[in-house]
């Protein structure tokens, strides 16, 4: 069954964690401050391995959500650019010679 809802930037998307989802995967999920971000990254993450297909399409009907036996590789920590600053100029900067201004 297809999907018909279309998400934009800032939906609100619903997560169901299946029945068959370990407990050492809850208690990693549980760990997790900001759920957002962290599935957001996973996402990132398997749309690298994978590319832009229908996942469900990919993973067998019936699968184990389950940590026991993966080998985590460091990742290492992503870091923001610095936010260029640009230098303030004082208010009224733009004015050259309030005296010209016809208006003034």
């Amino acid at each position: 069954m297809k999907r018909t809802k279309v998400y934009g930037a800032g939906d609100r998307l619903n997560v169901y964690l299946k029945q068959n989802v370990s407990e050492n995967m809850l208690n990693w999920i549980n760990k997790q401050s900001d759920l957002t971000t962290f599935f957001l990254y996973a996402a990132q993450q398997l749309y690298e391995k994978t590319g832009n297909v229908d996942i469900a399409e990919i993973l067998p009907r019936k699968y184990d959500f389950n940590l026991d036996g993966i080998q985590v590789t460091p990742v290492q920590v992503i870091q923001p650019a610095p936010a260029k600053q640009e230098p303030k100029s004082p208010a009224w900067s733009g004015l050259e010679n309030i005296e010209e201004d016809p208006y003034a």
